[in-house]
């Protein structure tokens, strides 16, 4: 298997080209932040190194976190193009994780430390779990343990000013091209990097996502019942030009082949969702979002339950309408991995209009 893989999680550019019997070319920056600026120029040198073209790859491999927004936005917007001009497919696999199966290789078990922000640190003990500490708290609770990562010549500096020495594990990095390497050997440890579900672990995130998040933290989302019914009609009569009433709603909710849900902030319902639970799929036959909880991550809350549920009735296909000129609705249908799958003539009635069917396979 040959492989393109790219870092740019830390404050160092990291690249490299393997296939299963060793590194073919390997990159690894210098500290700064200009990976922007130089990850084609690098990619474009270890092609030239490694003399390979671009069309004999198997596939991509990308690092998604934790690491600085801009640099991870870098890599993955990098890695997207590439495999779309390219057409190979995107593995992936977190930095936590691939330290630990990088030094696990030679048999190796520092504490694993990431530098976050100020004297914060990501920390890893086994690889999986993650936590952010001061350098003060690791260096008192793991003092006595080797330290390696992407972090540990940063905290080894800080230890030195609080006249404390720590030790660190040789080697303390990994390159491009062990990078490589690993995911040519063993493509089965990475994960296939779902461009409508990105899920990338950014140390510092940007203003709208913090926003995001902030507001969907305070989201619950569990079934719809009856008190909520009076938010729901509000919700759906600004909604839509043609709006269900209160009947329709209960009589789903009173439905055992009807999944509903709601999205409260507080008790407040601020969205709701109706799946009818075919034998072979759900149909989405109504959902909607309080105006002021848009873009906030309210849908995705209500799409990622159904999805859980449907799967717990082992049905795995979500399918739905949507009117062709609800661009803001397809767009985010689309990137939850939705896909138009047939155009029906006159589905609505008021005001008249075509509806694109959208279907969503889940992964079982």
């Amino acid at each position: 298997m040959l492989v393109l893989a790219l870092d740019t999680a830390s404050e160092r550019l990291l690249a490299g080209i393997a296939n299963e019997t060793g590194i073919l070319a390997d990159h690894v920056g210098e500290p700064d932040r200009s990976h922007s600026e130089k990850v084609i120029a690098v990619l474009d040198s270890l092609f030239k190194k490694a003399d390979i073209d671009p069309s004999e790859l198997d596939a991509l491999a990308i690092a998604v976190g934790p690491g600085s927004f801009t640099g991870l936005r870098v890599g993955i917007a990098t890695v997207l193009g590439l495999a779309q001009a390219w057409k190979k497919p995107i593995l992936s696999a977190g930095n936590m994780r691939l330290a630990r199966l990088f030094f696990s290789e030679r048999n190796l078990e520092p504490i694993i430390v990431t530098h976050c922000r100020g004297e914060e640190f990501y920390l890893s003990k086994s690889g999986e779990s993650v936590e952010i500490l001061g350098s003060q708290t690791v260096i008192e609770n793991y003092g006595d343990r080797q330290f390696g990562g992407f972090g540990a010549e940063r905290l080894s500096d800080l230890a030195a000013k609080r006249e404390r020495v720590i030790s660190l594990i040789s080697p303390t990095i990994w390159g491009g091209g062990d990078f490589a390497l690993m995911v040519a050997r063993n493509p089965e440890k990475f994960k296939t990097l779902d461009p409508a579900n990105l899920d990338v672990n950014y140390v510092l995130k940007s203003q709208p996502e913090q926003k995001r998040d902030a507001a969907t933290d305070a989201i619950t989302v569990g079934e719809l019942k009856h008190e909520d019914l009076a938010d729901v009609v509000r919700i759906e009569r600004e909604a839509f030009t043609d709006p269900w009433d209160e009947q329709n709603f209960m009589a789903d909710i009173e439905n055992d082949h009807v999944i509903t849900l709601a999205a409260r902030d507080s008790n407040v319902c601020v969205g709701y969702l109706s799946c009818v639970a075919l034998d072979d799929y759900g149909y989405v036959a109504n959902v909607a979002v309080d105006g002021e909880y848009r873009s906030k991550g309210v849908g995705k809350a209500l799409m990622d339950e159904l999805s859980k549920l449907l799967l717990q009735r082992n049905i795995s296909d979500i399918v739905l309408d949507v009117r062709v000129s609800n661009s803001r609705a397809i767009g985010f249908y689309e990137k939850y991995g939705f896909s138009v799958i047939t155009r029906r003539k006159g589905f609505y009635s008021t005001p008249p209009e075509d509806s694109f069917t959208m279907l969503k396979s889940l992964e079982v």
